[in-house]
C-alpha cells in the first residue's frame, strides 16, 4: 500500500457538483447522524450497514447532501469532492510502463514466484529482491501490480477488493504448479482471503507489512461511517447517487525517506478515491477472517517503525494463523518498505532460509537452491537453454499439430 488517507481538513465542495447531488424534494439531510456502532460483517460496498433513517430530522431547512456526508464521516477525514478526475498522478505514463508485468524467465521444475505490490502503486519495489532471488536460483519469477492499477483514477477507483481477489488468483492459476507468492502490504490480505477462497493456491506465502489494522486507528473509522453514509444516502435519494465516487482523501507516501533513499523511485497516487478506500476496508476485514484458514507455509515480516500498520498486526496474526509453519519476523529499524530499506538484507536472509526450507519440503527430489551464493554463469546458460528448447518444442508440436490436421 503506497499511501493513505490522513487526517485534513475537508475541501470546499464545487457548485456544479452540489446542485448535481442535492437530495430529492422533501429530504432534508441537515441533521442527519449515524450511530456510533461498530461495523463488522459487511460483505462488499453494495450492501455496507445502514443506520437508521429516525436519525435525521425532516423538520429542518436548507442544509445539503455533501455538507452533511462530511458530517457523517467526520470532518477531519480530509474528504474533498470533484467532478472531473483529479490529478493526482505527476507521470502517468511513468507508473503505466512500472505497472506492467515484469517477467523474469528461469527454472518452472521448482515452486515459480510471484510477487504483487500495494494499494495505489505498483510491483516495481519487489524488482530488485526478485532479482537477487533469481541470481542466487535461477527460479521463473514474475511480478504484478494489483488490479486497477495501471496508472488511471477511472481504473484505481472503479476496481473492488473481490477483483484484487480474482485477479491474483487468475495469475496464480497459470502456473503449471502452485507458486510461492510474495505479498505487500494491501495485497497481503488479499492473498489470504485467495487462498481461503481457494485452498492450495500457493504453494506458500512470504507476506510484508499486511495493513490488517492500521497504525491510524481514526482513518478505520472515517471509513466505516464513510460506508454507512454512503448506504444512508442512497437509501434517501431518489437516483442513488453514488455519491463517494466524487469524493477522494489525499494519502502519503508509505514509503519513508531513507526507504526512498536505498530503494528506487516508486511513483504513487497522491490522492485515493473513496470507493478504494472502502475496499481497503473491505479486504482488511475479510483477509483477517481468512488468516484462520490459511494451511500453506507462511513467512510474515514487518518493521517496528512502520508507519502505516499497526504493531499489534503481528499478535493478531499469531493468534489465527494455524499453520504450523507459520514464523514471524520484526526488524527494529524497518519501515513500511522492508524489501527496499535498510533492513532489506537481513529481510532477504531470513527469506532465503524460508524459501529454502519450503522448496525442500516440497520438491524433495530436486535440486534446491541455497540463496546464498550467486549461480553460476553455466548455470544460467543451462536454464535459459532449456527455455528456448521448451519454446522451440512447443512450437513443433503445434506446426505438426496444424499439418495433422490438415492432412
Amino acid at each position: 500500500m503506497a499511501g493513505l488517507p490522513q487526517p485534513q481538513e475537508s475541501q470546499s465542495v464545487a457548485p456544479a457538483l452540489k446542485r448535481e447531488l442535492q437530495p430529492h424534494e422533501g429530504v432534508d439531510f441537515s441533521q442527519a447522524s449515524l450511530p456510533s456502532l461498530p461495523i463488522q460483517n459487511f460483505e462488499d460496498l453494495r450492501e455496507p450497514p445502514c443506520p437508521p433513517t429516525s436519525d435525521i430530522d425532516h423538520s429542518l431547512p436548507g442544509g445539503s447532501v455533501l455538507s452533511t456526508v462530511e458530517k457523517l464521516v467526520g470532518e477531519g477525514a480530509g474528504l474533498s469532492w470533484h467532478v472531473a478526475d483529479p490529478k493526482a498522478l505527476d507521470r502517468p505514463g511513468y507508473f503505466e510502463r512500472l505497472s506492467k508485468p515484469f517477467i523474469i524467465p528461469g527454472r518452472t521444475d521448482l515452486s515459480s514466484f510471484l510477487f504483487f505490490g500495494g494499494l495505489t502503486a505498483t510491483g516495481y519495489p519487489w524488482r530488485d529482491f526478485a532479482l537477487k532471488l533469481f541470481d542466487r536460483s535461477g527460479i521463473h519469477s514474475e511480478i504484478y501490480s494489483l488490479a486497477g492499477h495501471d496508472g488511471t483514477w477511472k481504473s484505481l477507483r472503479d476496481t473492488t477488493a473481490d477483483q484484487w481477489v480474482s485477479d491474483m488468483h487468475e495469475k496464480a492459476s497459470r502456473f503449471e504448479r502452485p507458486p510461492i507468492l510474495f505479498c505487500y502490504s494491501t495485497s497481503v490480505p488479499v492473498a489470504f482471503e485467495v487462498e481461503r477462497r481457494f485452498p492450495g493456491t500457493f504453494a506458500a506465502i512470504v507476506a510484508v507489512a499486511g495493513p490488517f489494522k492500521l497504525r491510524n486507528e481514526r482513518l478505520e473509522t472515517y471509513l466505516d461511517r464513510g460506508i454507512a453514509a454512503s448506504r444512508l444516502i442512497r437509501s434517501l435519494t431518489l437516483n442513488a447517487l453514488r455519491l463517494f465516487r466524487f469524493a477522494s482523501v489525499p494519502s502519503e507516501d508509505s514509503v519513508d525517506r531513507e526507504e526512498q533513499r536505498l530503494g528506487k523511485r516508486n511513483p504513487s497516487f497522491r490522492k485515493i478515491p473513496i470507493p478504494t478506500a472502502f475496499s481497503l476496508r473491505v479486504i482488511q476485514k475479510k483477509g483477517l477472517r481468512a488468516a484462520s484458514d490459511i494451511q500453506c507455509p507462511v513467512c510474515y515480516l514487518q518493521g517496528e517503525k512502520d508507519h502505516v500498520v499497526s504493531s499489534d498486526v503481528i499478535e493478531m496474526l499469531r493468534e489465527r494463523i494455524p499453520s504450523q509453519r507459520v514464523e514471524f519476523h520484526t526488524y527494529e529499524n524497518g519501515g513500511h518498505g522492508l524489501q527496499i530499506g535498510q533492513e532489506k538484507k537481513q529481510a532477504f536472509t531470513d527469506i532465503a532460509r524460508f524459501l529454502e526450507r519450503t522448496l525442500r519440503e516440497l520438491h524433495p527430489n530436486r535440486a534446491v537452491p541455497t540463496f546464498e551464493q550467486r549461480i553460476s554463469r553455466n548455470a544460467v546458460s543451462l536454464f535459459v537453454t532449456g527455455l528456448v528448447e521448451a519454446v522451440i518444442a512447443k512450437r513443433r508440436a503445434q506446426i505438426g499439430g496444424d499439418h495433422d490436421a490438415l492432412a
